[in-house]
């Protein structure tokens, strides 16, 4: 009898320590533990969650239900350009690389003073109310040379900083050199023309937009018009040469455009005629296709958009502005454009008698240095 008794006290015991084993939490076994952290691992080190558009678990510290969030890392950016392969050749001056032909650049450490010190005396004469830009645009052999083509003395990224460096602090320098960085392999500049395309200018627009505050019309809200093919200014260096080939022009004009433009022969705004803005058509056989964006050169040009926001922007420019300057009519309600090269007047007191804001002075990196350019400058923007 005893000892049938002792059986079942050991077996109830027994059966105790089964039901309490069970109840434990299976957390605290180290097979659990083991189990948690190689999940905890390989959260901490999937690859995607350092790659663009990875996805990163986090859990939330309150101990609630955790969620999955998705992260983007930077955009890959382009720091320099690559180098291009090949053997270029000479004439004048003018380089003839693979497909395109290029102005070649020096950079002269004379002449970039001069033109700090010319956009500086335009700051000293405006008012202080007046806000002053400056915009130097870099040209196709900084982009699609040999190295030596555009590093050390013939680098347009170090001239173009060395410019908005000996600027006085109240001019506002526009990064359009980083702009088109970002998109040289597209089609932003002529093969057989000195000038930047639509698309290249387009790019202009978007950087002075960054530069100034302003939020640029997107390129979806764009219309293409293609105005058939064209050789340029440049084409007649490298004519006979294989591999260049004419270049095409595209238009792209804002869906929603309702902008007039009016030249005049001088700051009293009379005998003018009426101008263009992104012409959709062209003359197919016509090698003045650049014309197609805002006409040729001028003394001076105003554009009058849609816009009512009284915003007035004054372009002091070369002819590197004349696919840019359209664009602003996304932005202000009036845009004024002069060349030193054929205006004759006082841009102080033009900006004075027009109630103009804001003055924009742009080049592309050559004319910088240009002398009808920097004469007619010197003369123009002393009150």
């Amino acid at each position: 009898m005893k000892k049938k008794l002792l059986v079942l006290v050991l077996s109830l015991s027994l059966l105790l320590s089964v039901f309490s084993a069970c109840a434990n939490d299976p957390a605290d076994y180290p097979a659990s533990n083991t189990e948690e952290t190689k999940t905890t691992q390989a959260q901490t080190t999937d690859p995607q969650s350092s790659e663009t558009g990875g996805s990163e678990h986090t859990t939330d510290p309150t101990g609630t239900d955790p969620e999955t969030t998705t992260t983007t890392t930077t955009e890959n950016r382009i720091e320099n350009p690559q180098d291009v392969e090949g053997e270029p050749s000479f004439n004048q001056g003018i380089m003839i690389m693979n497909d395109r032909i290029m102005e070649l650049f020096g950079l002269n450490e004379t002449g970039i003073a001069n033109y700090s010190a010319r956009i500086n005396r335009l700051r000293d004469n405006l008012p202080a109310s007046v806000t002053l830009y400056s915009m130097v645009v870099p040209t196709s052999s900084e982009f699609y040379t040999p190295a030596d083509y555009h590093t050390g003395s013939h680098s347009q990224r170090t001239a173009i900083q060395m410019i908005y460096d000996g600027l006085k602090d109240d001019v506002i320098s526009i990064d359009v050199y980083d702009e088109i960085l970002q998109h040289y392999e597209e089609y932003v500049y002529f093969k057989t023309d000195h000038h930047w395309t639509g698309l290249g200018a387009y790019y202009g627009y978007v950087a002075f937009c960054k530069g100034s505050g302003q939020e640029a019309l997107p390129l979806s809200e764009y219309e293409e018009y293609d105005l058939g093919p064209f050789y340029g200014y440049l084409y007649s260096y490298g004519e006979g040469k294989a591999a260049v080939q004419a270049d095409n022009v595209t238009v792209y004009r804002p869906k929603d455009y309702d902008a007039t433009a009016w030249v005049y022969p001088d700051s009293v705004k009379s005998g003018g005629y009426q101008m263009h803005l992104f012409a959709t058509t062209w003359n197919p056989e016509s090698n003045e296709k650049y014309m197609a964006f805002s006409g040729g050169d001028a003394p001076l040009m105003q554009i009058s958009s849609g816009l009512k926001n009284g915003k007035k922007i004054l372009v002091i420019k070369d002819s590197y502005a004349k696919a840019f300057l359209p664009h602003l009519a996304n932005n202000y309600e009036y845009v004024y454009e002069i060349d030193p090269r054929h205006f004759e007047g006082s841009v102080p007191q033009f900006v004075a008698s027009e109630g103009i804001q804001e003055v924009l002075v742009v080049n592309y990196s050559l004319a910088t240095a240009n002398p009808s350019w920097t004469a007619g400058y010197d003369v123009i923007i002393e009150p």
